[in-house]
């Protein structure tokens, strides 16, 4: 085998082995950006629905949707309390009226209004 080839080979060798370092090296920081990322979306679809919710008033009616059709995670609400619940655990934010048991899903439009000192909501169908 001529002398060019082996080298050839070597520097590819040499080229896959240090892009698997690289990558076994980098995957963990990308992974907890990926979390972090997440963690903030989630908090900041929580914020959102809470913000609509503690701004309705008696005789107000709001619609709404929150987060993207790709987003997996449904928001919860019950009692006076809003949370949102995923595979790096659950964040959760108090609501100063009393809210119905039900699962809000990503980019589903919501009618909500205040009935009797506690909020209804509608969704689609």
């Amino acid at each position: 085998m001529p002398a060019s080839s082996v080298s050839s080979l070597n520097s590819w060798g040499l080229y896959l082995l240090a892009t698997v370092a690289l990558l076994a090296l980098t995957s963990p920081m990308l992974a907890s950006s990926s979390r972090s990322a997440r963690a903030g979306a989630d908090s900041r679809n929580i914020d959102g629905v809470r913000a609509v919710f503690d701004g309705l008033r008696p005789g107000m009616r709001v619609t709404f949707a929150f987060g993207e059709a790709t987003g997996s995670d449904s928001i919860r609400i019950e009692g006076h309390s809003i949370s949102c619940t995923s595979a790096d655990g659950t964040i959760a934010m108090p609501s100063k009226w009393e809210l119905p048991n039900m699962n809000l899903l990503p980019s589903v439009a919501y009618s909500v209004q205040v009935e009797g000192g506690s909020v209804k909501v509608v969704g689609p169908g």
